[in-house]
């Protein structure tokens, strides 16, 4: 008996189509969790090197083939194996970096470095959904990674503000490097953006130990960050600062969202019995 799995192969014509689109279909077919995935172009010669790289930013897939028409990719990764926490813990030390790499932008260009490190954020991101929309649609796998589907639902919230505070880092570095400010008006900048940064990592902290005390006192920093916000980009006749403040502000609405998983992960957990509790640990 041939107990071989088959393989799922979806085949998408990039033909005449720009490489943004044929990026969002390629992640796409492999957060849908297909095996093989075809790419097939007229002019796969002089596109090549640039569908290559498409496909290089997703974790496991592995380019088995390619030829004058057509590169065909597949997925090599054993999600049974794979750690949702890990990938968690591993997005949250990168964010950390950017972060404070960011804030040092105002006065020393680390913008590409930023930029290859939200790269790295998004390819750990598009992991962890895919893991997550496999294990929802394949109870094996979650028995496999000893989750369940509350689990899933409140990482993948925490997982969608993450990627998002990593994408205001690498924007805010790119307003911050071209900004030229007064000693004043960096302070002023600065000083508030640290905020933020330390609201993050008290979040963060929430998160891991299960603080509810901690989610709330972050939560309720929102709104009087936010006007903080308001009252500097009221002050100021310089767009690029205007712009960099509400770059600042969207970050902060995302690190207040997190509060909102953390509060639902800890009310959630009375109401598990002891085996999945774990899961939470």
């Amino acid at each position: 008996r041939d107990t071989k799995k088959e393989l799922n192969k979806i085949v998408i014509d990039s033909t005449n189509k720009d490489l943004r689109d044929i990026n969002r279909e390629i992640i796409s077919k492999y957060l849908a969790g297909y095996d093989l995935i075809e790419i097939s172009d007229n002019n796969m010669e002089k596109r090549s090197a640039d569908i290559r790289n498409l496909i290089h930013n997703l974790m496991g897939m592995e380019i088995m083939f390619q030829d004058k028409k057509r590169i065909v990719a597949r997925d090599l990764l054993d999600l049974k194996s794979i750690s949702l926490k890990n990938i968690i813990n591993r997005i949250d030390i990168i964010i950390r970096s950017m972060l404070e790499d960011s804030k040092a932008t105002i006065t020393e260009d680390h913008y590409n470095s930023i930029y290859d490190r939200d790269k790295d954020v998004n390819r750990l991101s598009f992991l962890a959904h895919k893991v997550i929309k496999k294990s929802i649609l394949n109870p094996n796998i979650a028995r496999e990674l000893s989750v369940d589907n509350l689990y899933l639902l409140n990482s993948w919230q925490l997982l969608i503000n993450l990627e998002k505070i990593g994408d205001e880092a690498k924007r805010i570095s790119r307003f911050f490097k071209d900004l030229n400010l007064k000693n004043k008006e960096s302070e002023q900048l600065l000083k508030i953006y640290s905020k933020i940064i330390e609201s993050y990592l008290n979040i963060m902290k929430a998160y891991y130990k299960d603080d509810k005390k901690i989610a709330y006192e972050v939560a309720l920093l929102k709104d009087k960050i936010i006007e903080e916000c308001d009252n500097l980009s009221e002050k100021s006749k310089n767009p690029k600062f205007c712009r960099s403040i509400e770059r600042i502000k969207g970050m902060e609405v995302y690190v207040r969202n997190i509060s909102r998983v953390v509060f639902d992960k800890f009310d959630t957990y009375p109401l598990l019995n002891d085996k999945n509790k774990n899961i939470y640990k």
